[in-house]
């Protein structure tokens, strides 16, 4: 654009007003090096010093919009100074300026070459001249885009005035209820919590901001204006609590008093959030809290605590369940990070076992599967809590399982909540990178004080005392005693419990002579007449279409010489593959076990056994 043309150009704003019309082509002559900043406010000049507010503020907002439009490298450090004083200056004009001037402080605070000194004049001007909340929504979120800003790009320049920002801070978002600024807002306080310079009692001034919107109660109206979700502001919030444990002391007693709430949704978000900052708290953090945590744990799972809601929003009881197990996970684990006071730990180990246990010799009661679940959820956190809870509840449950007197489906419960068990000591291993065969068969604990405070002192005293390998060859065996009975019931449900309790927790791939042993069982189960039973089919051929040598040699072996295709033997796969699922119909002894092995031997080659049985 040639000179001469800005002279036309400022006569019609002069006359129009158009920021719109008016902004891009002096943008354009500023890159084109036409024209530049300084010539830009000499011509504003006559609105900027206007005794009309509206004129200064339709200046200001040019200004700030020529800045937008140009790049962040463009303008030089004394080019950006003069413009940086000007604007914090118009911070204490008129309210009418202020969204103009906090456009134009975000844009500056991003300039590549702007000095230090005058990015610390913007922000004590930000703090001082300017009431946040007395703002609109828009010129909120501004301040809050600044000081995010700030943070991020000028660093160095925040710790070294970090007390006024923080309190700043505080200042400005206390109150705030925008869904959009409350996002920015808890996106900045683990900004702030991480900087090396925060005081203790500044965690606390933090958290108060926080605390207030603790659960989110937010629900985006039918003609959405914010584009935020209620589980945007749940997660961000969430981030906002667990990204630091130096509040944990203010943080825990409200999560606790959630819990105790009546409203699902309450319980599910504070279940959730201790489930986040256990990631970054450690035993001492949660030292004092644990017996209130698990009363409100058991209180919730056993059912006691839920109300009937099952709306989408707030939550199902399944789903309060399922948070408060995992959350107890959690907890437990945490117990042992950098652990201190074992006997605390001991105590609240014994305290939900003793709680839990008077309800396992009750396998077809209401509270038998609560009791399971709580345990499990602690076999799952550690080593520790694996061992003593494991070295407890495995020969109690394996013990059940050959008594002749429970009933079908107090023996089938009792399968399902070993396996249960089993599982979670190898999940407990895989996570904390111990021995599988320490845990899952109950190897002692290595701190031997886990066993302490028992009623029975004998008992743990003497398997505190014992080698490992005693340790594990008992429970093994006591395992596989229990596994071996099952799978000999008459009840087709138990055997078909027992199939799948043998396969999930002792297959490995391995050629372990333990599976071996449990293949050979399932074999004779399904080669009898339980075998008809399409539940037995399926989990037992499930079972031996496992890759392993000893069920090669089984199908090779055992099964194949049996099968009967057709009422005529096949040597030739080909010819097998073609008439395995045809039974002959004029030989009686065609029955539907030839079905079961030809589906064997099918499976075997990658053929789905659903398509055969």
């Amino acid at each position: 654009m040639h000179p001469s043309d800005l002279i036309t150009v400022w006569e019609d704003f002069h006359k129009t007003k158009d920021i719109d019309h008016t902004a891009p082509k002096i943008i354009e002559a500023i890159k084109a090096k036409n024209y530049t900043m300084v010539q830009l406010v000499v011509d504003l000049q006559d609105l900027l010093s206007s005794a009309h507010k509206t004129d200064r503020a339709v200046a200001v907002r040019m200004l700030a919009q020529v800045l937008q439009e140009l790049p962040h490298c463009w303008l030089t450090a004394e080019e950006l100074s003069p413009i940086t004083m000007f604007m914090t200056e118009r911070m204490r004009d008129h309210c009418a300026v202020f969204p103009g001037v906090l456009i134009a402080l975000t844009v500056l605070l991003q300039q590549v070459h702007i000095k230090d000194m005058d990015v610390e004049r913007i922000m004590r001007g930000l703090f001082q001249d300017i009431h946040c909340q007395s703002q609109a929504t828009q010129e909120r979120r501004n301040i809050y885009t600044a000081i995010r800003l700030f943070l991020t790009l000028h660093r160095t320049v925040a710790e070294s005035m970090f007390n006024d920002l923080l309190y700043g801070f505080v200042s400005a978002s206390d109150g705030e209820s925008d869904p959009r600024n409350l996002l920015l807002v808890f996106s900045i306080i683990p900004m702030l919590s991480s900087s090396p310079n925060i005081a203790d009692h500044m965690f606390e001034d933090l958290h108060e901001v926080v605390a207030a919107y603790f659960p989110v109660d937010f629900v985006p109206p039918a003609q959405d204006p914010y584009g935020v979700t209620h589980e945007d502001l749940v997660l961000s919030l969430r981030q906002c609590l667990s990204c630091t444990s130096k509040w944990s002391q203010y943080l825990l007693p409200l999560l606790i008093e959630k819990l105790q709430s009546d409203l699902v949704s309450a319980k599910l978000d504070a279940y959730q959030t201790l489930v986040a900052c256990c990631a970054q708290y450690t035993s001492k953090h949660l030292a004092g809290y644990e017996e209130q945590l698990w009363q409100a744990v058991r209180h919730d799972v056993v059912g006691l605590g839920v109300p009937d809601q099952t709306t989408r929003v707030s939550g199902t009881r399944s789903d309060i369940t399922d948070a408060a197990n995992e959350a107890l996970t959690a907890v437990v684990s945490t117990l042992y990070k950098e652990l201190q006071d074992v006997q605390a730990v001991d105590n609240f180990l014994c305290v939900a076992y003793n709680e839990c246990s008077v309800h396992l010799n009750a396998p077809e009661s209401r509270l038998w599967s609560p009791a399971c679940s709580l345990l499990v959820s602690i076999v799952k956190a550690s080593h520790q809590a694996s061992s003593f809870i494991c070295h407890k509840v495995l020969p109690s449950l394996c013990s059940q399982i050959t008594n002749s007197k429970s009933s079908d489906t107090a023996t089938a419960n009792t399968i399902v909540a070993l396996e249960e068990f089993l599982l979670a000591a190898k999940l407990s291993d895989h996570r904390h990178g111990g021995n599988v065969d320490n845990i899952v068969n109950n190897t002692k604990n290595e701190d031997s004080a886990a066993y302490s405070n028992d009623d029975d002192s004998a008992d743990a005293a003497a398997a505190a005392a014992a080698t490992v390998e005693d340790v594990v060859a008992s429970h093994r065996s006591v395992c596989l005693e229990a596994m071996a009975a099952a799978l000999n019931a008459s009840s087709v449900v138990v055997q078909a419990k027992a199939i799948q309790a043998s396969h999930s927790v002792y297959y490995s791939g391995s050629d372990d002579k333990h599976w071996h042993q449990l293949l050979e069982q399932i074999t004779s189960v399904l080669l009898s007449e339980s075998g008809a039973d399409p539940t037995i089919r399926e989990k037992a051929l499930l079972a031996l279409s496992s890759p392993c040598a000893h069920s090669t040699e089984i199908l090779s072996k055992t099964l194949l010489p049996r099968l009967t295709v057709a009422g005529t033997r096949r040597t030739n796969s080909d010819s097998v593959a073609e008439g395995e699922c045809k039974s002959s119909a004029t030989d009686d002894q065609s029955s539907k076990q030839d079905l079961v092995l030809a589906a064997t031997v099918a499976v075997t080659r990658g053929v789905p056994a659903v398509q055969l049985l």
